[in-house]
């Protein structure tokens, strides 16, 4: 009797620099950050955020869902990975990407850097939970910002993607630049609101996650 055969299914990988895209068995993730890659390549202000993300290791990109990353993406320094929910329009999701190379270049959030941010140094997880609030605003959403808008506004690389195949409608290059956020204090206030279908806010999960278990816990997060 002839036993049927499972083959693993294909996985399909990119590496530009020292940035690893693990698109998993998603054959058509793989073809649109192929066509990315060469915008990497010819904007340098992507191409330098990843050389500079890069200096303490390579890093690897992760797809999840919304479920598995309520957010929407993440960067972990601990495993040098970036998880971003493959769900999310074009546009959002090259901008979760740009955010969390910005976070993984942000000294105040580098494991090892004598700046980082230590729990230790803040009286309870408020403090400290507003530090890191500010930390990521001023040294990640800002320079975000700055490349994003940049690269909306370069006319022959939107039109080099375009020829490509990827079109980024005009309605959402509007959207993304209407919600950009002015300033800390209305970021501080958007982040301690809850997330979508969640009963937690941004900044709940940064105090929950917070790595000293001894400072005190003014609102601890309910089990989702």
């Amino acid at each position: 009797m002839i036993k049927s055969m499972v083959f693993p299914e294909k996985e399909f990988k990119l590496k530009y620099k020292d940035l690893i895209i693990n698109c998993q068995s998603d054959e058509n993730l793989y073809h649109l950050f192929e066509q990315l890659y060469k915008m990497f390549a010819n904007f340098l202000a992507v191409d330098n955020l990843i050389h500079q993300a890069t200096q303490l290791g390579p890093i690897t990109v992760e797809f999840c869902t919304e479920r598995e990353e309520p957010t929407g993406s993440a960067w972990y320094s601990c495993t040098r990975k970036i998880y971003v929910d493959k769900n999310i329009n074009l546009l959002k999701l090259i901008e979760a990407l740009i955010f969390q190379l910005c976070n993984a270049n942000n000294p105040y959030l580098q494991q090892g850097n004598q700046f980082k941010i230590d729990p230790l140094n803040y009286a309870d997880r408020n403090e400290f939970t507003l530090a890191r609030e500010l930390a990521e605003y001023t040294n990640t959403y800002i320079p975000c910002c700055q490349i994003m808008n940049a690269l909306l506004l370069d006319t022959q690389l939107m039109k080099d993607l375009k020829e490509s195949g990827i079109v980024i409608p005009p309605e959402e290059i509007l959207a993304y630049q209407q919600s950009i956020l002015p300033n800390f204090e209305v970021w501080w206030a958007t982040h301690n609101k809850n997330i979508p279908s969640k009963d937690f806010s941004q900044t709940d999960l940064y105090r929950q996650a917070s790595p000293n278990s001894e400072l005190p816990n003014p609102k601890r997060m309910k089990p989702n």
